[in-house]
């Protein structure tokens, strides 16, 4: 380990030391080992990670909170290419590691008024009632490293101020410098864009993308949103509004150059627009059942791709229109009363679907129940998704989620599963349909 992981670890774990005497820390965390074998490709390792995660948080005064959490991974599989760096001193080469501060933040309470409170900070800003899919969490990035780790995102450096109304709550959050997502790996890869009509006979020799991210000016890379919630005749419901650019990015220009014969080089330039969001979402119970429902509205900016061919040619074309389009969640769970767990949803739209005209239908279903005193855990869990009802048979995908869970001792907790993914190349996942893996994971808490 280099210096600065070490000095990171000494400042969480000594930062009893350096608060006031009155304040007490608290510390905590996880550690976590996660192995996943393809189930075809000759069985070929896939995901080789242990992950140490600390958390420190005290409360300075009674109007004043602190928090972090750091991460501190082994992940990935050796790189060594020479004897040299099989010698190397922090062995990245032969254990891959890194440290990462995943949140760190400051609370203050009761901030100029009493009904204020302000939250600076690296932090993570959960918007939405449905479970991992939620179509108005819009401020944080996804991270999509994990891209069946659903609803994961990546915290970032924001100002949050939130206003107590009596029984409503006024959000408002700015977040000053554009971080884009967490791109999952090639296999995994959604499309950012389609390839253009090329001349019957030719054949792509090599494609660069350019990724252009916006000037690290006030206007141009800051983004913010606003939300009221509260209880309304016993849900929970909110309104909210985001301005902020696509963390995924679109291709807005492309050139095709030739070496004269049949084979051409093109270069993409990808970029991430802008867009508004307008998002409501409730939930509560409704006759014993666990109910949710959630949908946001998105407005982008237009988007017009310039295709530039070998001849010098210059053409247009419309990739965003300025046309709103809305993504949804309905959902519900129930707990039966010999122990049988479900939860069940409906979803229009997914990530890296934009535009009306691009967005596919999904059904989620997962059963779970527990075993032997509730040492043993079953859950099966399974999504459908439909890009087109016109043609269902050429239109559809299927993955299926079995896991076992044992926990032999409190906190901790050990995990097998898998996941076998059916379905045609034009669904989303459907072009994952050979990424079937097996996988073993164990965690313990403290």
């Amino acid at each position: 380990m280099n210096i600065v992981g070490k000095i990171a670890i000494i400042l969480l774990l000594s930062l009893n030391f350096s608060i006031p005497a009155f304040a007490q820390i608290k510390i905590g965390g996880a550690f976590q080992t996660d192995n996943r074998v393809r189930l075809q490709q000759d069985y070929r390792f896939t995901w080789n990670e242990n992950r140490l995660t600390l958390k420190g948080e005290t409360n300075l005064s009674q109007k004043a909170h602190f928090f972090t959490k750091l991460w501190i991974r082994n992940f990935g599989f050796p790189t060594a290419q020479s004897p040299k760096q099989l010698g190397y001193r922090d062995r990245r080469e032969v254990e891959p590691w890194s440290w990462e501060l995943r949140e760190g933040y400051l609370d203050l309470y009761g901030f100029l008024t009493q009904n204020l409170d302000v939250r600076i900070g690296k932090q993570r800003i959960a918007w939405g009632t449905a479970d991992k899919i939620n179509p108005t969490d819009n401020l944080n990035p996804k991270d999509l490293e994990d891209p069946l780790d659903f609803g994961k995102k990546l915290p970032t450096n924001a100002l949050k101020l939130s206003y107590y109304l009596g029984d409503y709550t006024l959000t408002g959050v700015f977040i000053p410098v554009f971080i884009p997502a967490v791109l999952p790996p090639p296999d995994w890869s959604f499309s950012s864009g389609e390839t253009p009509p090329l001349p019957p006979g030719t054949t792509v020799k090599k494609i660069t993308n350019l990724v252009k991210l916006p000037d690290r000016k006030l206007k141009t890379t800051s983004s913010a949103g606003f939300r009221l919630s509260g209880n309304l005749f016993n849900y929970d419901v909110s309104v909210s509004y985001v301005s902020n650019r696509w963390d995924m990015p679109l291709c807005n220009a492309v050139s095709i150059k030739t070496d004269g014969q049949t084979s051409v080089d093109v270069s993409n330039q990808l970029i991430f627009p802008r867009q508004q969001i307008v998002g409501a979402d409730l939930a509560g119970q409704l006759l014993g059942v666990g109910i949710w429902g959630e949908a946001a509205a998105f407005l982008p900016e237009k988007v017009i791709t310039t295709l530039i061919q070998p001849q010098g040619q210059i053409s247009h074309q419309v990739s965003i229109d300025h046309k709103a389009y809305v993504k949804y969640v309905l959902g519900g769970d129930y707990t039966f009363k010999n122990g049988i767990y479900i939860n069940g949803q409906l979803i229009h739209g997914f990530y890296g679907e934009e535009g009306k005209d691009n967005l596919n239908d999904y059904a989620t279903l997962a059963v779970e129940k527990k075993f032997l005193n509730d040492d043993l855990k079953l859950r099966i869990a399974t999504a459908v998704e439909v890009h087109d009802w016109n043609n269902l048979r050429e239109n559809y995908a299927t993955v299926l989620f079995p896991e076992i869970s044992y926990y032999p001792t409190d906190a901790v907790e050990l995990l097998l599963g898998t996941y076998s993914i059916e379905g045609k190349k034009n669904t989303v996942f459907g072009n994952f349909r050979n990424n079937d893996e097996f996988y073993v994971k164990a965690k313990v808490s403290f």
